[in-house]
């Protein structure tokens, strides 16, 4: 994999466990490297997005689903 597109497609079919395990490298590289917080960097669409997402999961949750 050399572009960003190939690795994001990858990451999506990772397990669980196998996606948290690369999530915490690259916070762990961002950390080191001085390029946190990416929070500044976020759109506020991305921020919607996610939270719209959060919002369909509990309220699956809170169904029993």
């Amino acid at each position: 994999m050399s572009t960003v597109a190939e690795i994001e497609a990858a990451v999506k079919n990772l397990p669980d466990a196998e996606f948290e395990q690369v999530a915490f490298t690259v916070l762990e590289r961002l950390r080191k490297t001085g390029g946190m917080p990416l929070v500044r960097r976020l759109t506020q669409e991305q921020v919607r997005g996610w939270i719209a997402e959060d919002e369909t999961d509990m309220a699956a949750f809170r169904a029993g689903q």
